[in-house]
């Protein structure tokens, strides 16, 4: 007797195994394309940086020997086997020069840019001698935003100045800058254990604030005259502090303005620590820099050793104590 239902037998199912290996060729042939791609645009992106660098160098005070770029693969930047700054000012020009320069960003974060300087660095100009800086290592760095930078940073280990009357050392010089709330830029130095000649080890703090961060923003982007763009400026001296450890200290601090025709004027308050043993300390560590004024450490000296207040007027770059004169601020 046959059935009313036929069954037709149905083979075993075969599984195949994953080509894991063409999937290793796939993947390996797509790294390498995005390798081939990025390493050209990098290429591309550094020979641009090294033109703009030439045209930078052709058209302003600032100058680039040999600029190439460098960092392949994850960061770039540019090297320069010397590098200077013309510096125009009323008095005349003066120019910095440094060999082997160097600058790289990371490529994830191209805002922040590092950079490094081998020693020495020379300033000429101004009517004055040539004069250098030696180090043990000098390394910048700017987080840029726009034309004018968020952050800027200078910090030099173990700083040498020669050409001066005696060579004068530090541990350690910085330098910052950065936009500030209220269209401020602030400004901060820091020099510590000044040694110069026979004078004791001085310590020097600065800070202080300028008005007018856009409009000196304005002239940067369009290639204009900085200085014209501070000119008309108000600030604030926040600190100046010259300190000789158990041996005095120095402090000056006060609001200014910058004149159109780049005098200061302004109302400077200064207070003076154990001024008996302040006076010949400074007077020594002026005369290292070449400058011989023993007024100033006489005026200083004859403070006494306690604390004393002392207003100074500046009004036009001549500088006052009440009806005594001082003398004349050179203009900016």
């Amino acid at each position: 007797m046959s059935s009313e239902f036929e069954f037709e037998a149905v083979p075993p199912k075969i599984e195949t195994a994953p080509d894991y290996g063409r999937r290793i060729r796939a993947l390996m042939g797509a790294i390498l394309i995005i390798g081939i791609a990025y390493t050209a645009a990098w290429f591309g992106l550094g020979k641009y940086i090294e033109n703009k660098v030439r045209t930078i160098a052709e058209n302003s005070g600032i100058g680039c020997t040999d600029p190439s770029a460098m960092g392949y693969p994850f960061r770039i930047g540019i090297s320069c086997s010397k590098v200077s700054l013309a510096i125009e000012t009323q008095s005349g020009k003066a120019i910095v020069e440094a060999a082997n320069f160097r600058t790289a960003a990371q490529i994830y974060q191209p805002g922040l840019l590092i950079g490094e300087v081998d020693s020495p660095v020379t300033f000429t100009g101004i009517n004055a001698a040539a004069m250098s800086i030696d180090f043990q290592s000098a390394m910048a760095s700017v987080r840029a935003s726009s034309a004018l930078p968020s952050r800027f940073s200078i910090n030099v280990i173990s700083p040498e100045w020669k050409g001066l009357p005696t060579t004068v050392t530090a541990d350690d010089f910085q330098v910052h800058m950065r936009k500030g709330d209220a269209n401020l830029i602030e400004f901060a130095a820091f020099i510590n254990s000044i040694k110069a000649g026979n004078a004791p080890l001085a310590n020097l703090t600065f800070d202080a604030a300028i008005a007018g961060a856009s409009r000196i923003e304005a002239a940067i982007e369009n290639n204009g005259d900085v200085r014209q763009a501070i000119l008309g400026s108000e600030g604030e001296l926040r600190n100046l502090t010259l300190s000789f450890s158990d041996q005095g200290k120095l402090h000056i601090s006060g609001p200014f303005t910058i004149g159109g025709d780049g005098l200061l004027s302004g109302k400077i308050a200064i207070t003076i620590e154990n001024g008996t043993a302040l006076g010949p300390a400074v007077a020594s560590l002026l005369k290292s820099f070449g400058t011989d004024i023993p007024a100033i450490g006489n005026m200083l000296a004859g403070a006494g050793e306690g604390t004393s207040n002392i207003a100074v007027t500046i009004q036009q770059g001549a500088a006052s104590i009440g009806f005594i004169p001082l003398g004349q601020i050179p203009s900016l």
